[in-house]
């Protein structure tokens, strides 16, 4: 058998073990899939250790299975890297030992793999980016399912919705034909440290592995999973001499500082061009927990909100040395 007919196979049992999870599960593929749930739900368990080369490793011990992912690695890295070892359970690759992945196993920068690692990691782009999640995220971003222009920073913030990295979700947009080979070049030349910086701008951030977030009013009533030193920002359409945008007093004392208040111009995109001002609002997740971030539009003559944005954040913490938080009570 040819090299490229052992790949498509590969690649092919990766794609319907993952559908295969799905269905088993009842997930709703429509919504972000909170894999260190699933994990938890079967019973594996997961620990996270400072590790110099590895990504990660799965094995198998007694009637226990177990998944080691690299503490040191950013929280979107790990959940890549988490569900790729989960791939290794469910395809049954630890019953000839322990599994262990280092860059060329985990990065989508390394696509010449084959076998196992290629059936585990394309189960983990179909597992964690199913097809009716990505339709349904291009869809809440005012997108086409198949867009003919999509730029860096639309897929950098479909990649936080999504919990993967930016590189991950180019290449399965691109494996999806969602975007062609050429677009997804395109996208690849671009970083997401220079996307936040954009975002960002002035702003520095206090971890380098924090995202930062985009908001406009058509995202009001959102929810989103953030993690602790992310930074949210929000831009909502004001007139310098019309009603103003103002922050709810009791976002200060909730999961989310204030770090931020801006008016800046931006070019509408209409026929015309014509200029447009946006309130800026930088928020940065400083301790774990649910919060609703509140703004309201105020008229300058009177006290009285004539709009409301709110956005529902769910800080979750960095994973820290150890075993995976809600496992730690079931021992």
């Amino acid at each position: 058998m040819s090299n490229y007919s052992l790949s498509s196979r590969a690649h092919m049992q990766g794609i319907q073990t993952a559908a295969r999870e799905h269905s088993m599960l009842g997930i709703n593929l429509r919504q972000r899939i909170d894999i260190f749930r699933i994990l938890r739900q079967k019973g594996i368990w997961v620990m996270f250790q400072p590790f110099d080369g590895p990504y990660g490793e799965c094995l198998s011990v007694g009637d226990s299975l177990g998944i080691l992912l690299n503490v040191k690695h950013p929280p979107n890295l790990q959940r890549f890297t988490a569900a790729h070892e989960y791939g290794h359970i469910v395809m049954q690759h630890v019953q000839q030992g322990p599994c262990i992945d280092h860059e060329e196993q985990i990065s989508p920068q390394h696509r010449q793999i084959g076998g196992q690692e290629l059936e585990a990691q394309t189960f983990a782009a179909y597992f964690l980016m199913p097809q009716e999640l990505i339709n349904a995220t291009l869809q809440r971003f005012g997108l086409p399912y198949k867009p003919e222009k999509i730029t860096p920073l639309e897929v950098y913030q479909m990649s936080l919705e999504m919990g993967v990295s930016y590189a991950a979700l180019v290449n399965h947009l691109a494996a999806l034909k969602k975007v062609s080979q050429r677009a997804a070049n395109i996208l690849r030349r671009v970083q997401p440290k220079d996307i936040k910086a954009r975002i960002a701008r002035e702003a520095s951030l206090q971890d380098s592995w924090a995202d930062v977030w985009t908001f406009h009013a058509r995202d009001a009533g959102r929810t989103v999973f953030a993690h602790e030193r992310d930074e949210l920002h929000i831009f909502l359409a004001e007139e310098p001499e019309g009603d103003l945008w103002e922050v709810a007093p009791a976002v200060a004392t909730a999961s989310v500082a204030l770090i931020n208040i801006d008016l800046e111009m931006a070019m509408h995109t209409d026929e015309e061009n014509s200029l447009a001002y946006l309130r800026h609002f930088s928020f940065r997740a400083h301790m774990p927990g649910f919060t609703s971030i509140q703004l309201y539009k105020r008229s300058r003559r009177q006290e009285i909100a004539e709009e409301v944005f709110t956005l529902h954040a769910h800080v979750l913490p960095k994973p820290a040395q150890g075993l995976l938080e809600q496992q730690k009570y079931a021992l």
